[in-house]
């Protein structure tokens, strides 16, 4: 919610010269939102806690299935990472899953690993459910399912808290915008000259026909891109994302 700076429309050209000017910037109000976030992410979330809450249903139905076997471990620990060996009555090996799946997800996030996190979640489950573990209490097949719903909850409320907040923070500062308008009004500026560089050198010129080659091939050929693998820095969407802003930059920068 920081203040943007818009521009209002030009009642005159915007060609640069000794004549022209620029349209007098004006400060931007902080908008309103009915929601926390944006359309896209809010369904996004509703879909990932709707699959959360699926996965917590199949466990409690699997645990109330296994009866007093070990198998009903497994059902809790679809409920959280772990969470299988507190019916197992093993707080040492919960914890062990939960620093292990904390590490997971700094794999995921570092390396791009997706399956490192469903891994450790889902193995985690399946060695609770081994031969020789004690099956789940009456107690831990209450509490764990009940701990993931409040945590969700909790965590949904906390947003919604956080959001209300933010609005009124808005209003706060949209009035301290106005007095700011009210106060120093915007003024016209002249537009400045463009500066053109000089020239591609030759070596330049074969960097970009080498990106440009790539960039104006028909969509969905995807000739020229190096394939080693999708995780670090090799991948295909890093390349796109270099090449982009580098075509434009020269673009801009130099006459070719």
């Amino acid at each position: 919610m920081n203040p943007a700076i818009t521009e209002a429309p030009p009642a005159v050209s915007t060609e640069p010269g000794l004549e022209p000017l620029e349209p007098a910037a004006q400060i931007a109000l902080i908008p309103e939102r009915s929601r926390p976030d944006g359309p896209v992410t809010t369904a996004r979330l509703r879909r990932t806690v709707a699959a959360y809450a699926g996965a917590v249903v199949a466990g409690a139905a699997l645990t109330r299935a296994a009866g007093k076997r070990p198998l009903a471990n497994a059902g809790l620990g679809l409920t959280a990472p772990g969470a299988g060996f507190v019916g197992a009555k093993r707080p040492g090996a919960f914890a062990a899953s939960q620093g292990a799946f904390g590490l997971s997800l700094l794999a995921w996030l570092g390396s791009g690993n997706i399956l490192a996190p469903i891994t450790t979640w889902l193995g985690s489950a399946a060695l609770s459910a081994r031969r020789g573990q004690r099956p789940a209490g009456r107690l831990a097949r209450v509490a764990v399912p009940a701990s993931a719903i409040a945590a969700v909850a909790g965590a949904w409320a906390a947003r919604e808290r956080g959001h209300r907040a933010a609005l009124a923070r808005r209003e706060r500062r949209n009035a301290h915008l106005r007095e700011i308008a009210a106060r120093e009004p915007a003024t016209p500026r002249r537009l400045p000259e463009p500066q053109v560089e000089p020239e591609l050198t030759p070596d330049e010129l074969a960097l970009a026909r080498f990106a440009l080659d790539r960039a104006l091939q028909p969509v969905g050929e995807w000739n020229g891109f190096d394939r080693i693998e999708q995780f670090q820095t090799s991948s295909v969407r890093y390349q796109v994302t270099t090449m982009g802003p580098s075509t434009a930059t020269s673009a801009r920068r130099s006459a070719t």
